[in-house]
């Protein structure tokens, strides 16, 4: 795939595309001005280095190490521009980050539940401010433990899913909420909640800055109004909490669908 003659290409969208370095080195020497660069359900036929000054958006979905091997791969990331990223996968073993300026960043915790290490890549990226995760309820310990660190973190979005612990659900989101203490908007969806719930008290409970809570999905439940009742009594600067039960996370999976195998271009 040549790019000698796309130097003000500002977006790019590879999809079911065969990725190795040399394509990568040939796209980031001759684009000098793309901003927004997207790996969808792409095969890696190598270690990867994404490098560039200009580069804003990065997102790296569902895509696998060669199409019939199951060495996990390394991606090597030098982006000081770089304010978004997403990533979703499997087989990526670890991801190194030399992005000082990301502030937000979306990932599928939810599929590499298998793994020892579900947090692993974005553990050091302790300047984000918006973190957007799907995640499992049996995960929800380890990432108060695993991004503790996340102190700068203003807003949280989780997407979580396999709710069969009537103890767990929201009640586990209060322990996240005391390690982010200066976090100002939560946004929650919780899948296959239970309906019936026990009501017990969250001894210790109490937040300063929160002012935002959205909860979507299973809404109706004990589980969410408790939920809400210990916000209300606890959180100092709540403003609003808003109830939907449009699931978000459906509506993401919508929103990221991309056409047939190929790529997309956009100038400048």
């Amino acid at each position: 795939m040549e790019f000698s003659g796309l130097k003000n290409l500002s977006t790019l969208v590879l999809d079911a595309v065969f990725v190795k370095q040399n394509l990568l080195q040939g796209l980031f020497s001759n684009c000098i001005h793309l901003v927004d660069f997207t790996l969808d359900k792409c095969a890696f036929g190598s270690d990867l280095q994404i490098i560039s000054s200009t580069l804003f958006h990065l997102k790296i979905i569902d895509c696998a190490y060669n199409y019939n091997c199951f060495s996990p791969c390394k991606i090597y990331i030098d982006a000081s521009d770089l304010s978004s990223f997403e990533y979703s996968g499997q087989r990526t073993r670890l991801l190194f980050f030399e992005v000082p300026s990301l502030l937000k960043v979306f990932y599928n915790a939810a599929v590499r539940r298998n793994h020892g290490h579900y947090f692993g890549p974005i553990r050091r990226l302790h300047q984000v401010d918006n973190l957007v995760m799907i995640t499992s309820h049996s995960q929800i310990a380890k990432l108060k433990k695993d991004l503790g660190q996340f102190q700068n973190l203003k807003q949280l979005e989780l997407f979580i899913d396999e709710a069969n612990d009537p103890n767990m659900g929201y009640y586990s989101i209060l322990d996240v909420l005391m390690a982010y203490q200066h976090l100002e908007k939560l946004s929650l969806t919780v899948r296959n909640s239970s309906v019936d719930g026990p009501k017990r008290e969250y001894a210790g409970f109490f937040h300063n800055y929160l002012k935002y809570v959205e909860l979507h999905g299973c809404v109706c439940t004990i589980n969410a109004i408790e939920f809400a009742r210990h916000l209300l009594r606890n959180v100092i600067s709540l403003k609003k909490i808003t109830f939907d039960s449009v699931d978000r996370q459906i509506l993401y999976r919508r929103r990221k669908m991309v056409p047939a195998p190929g790529f997309q271009l956009s100038s400048v």
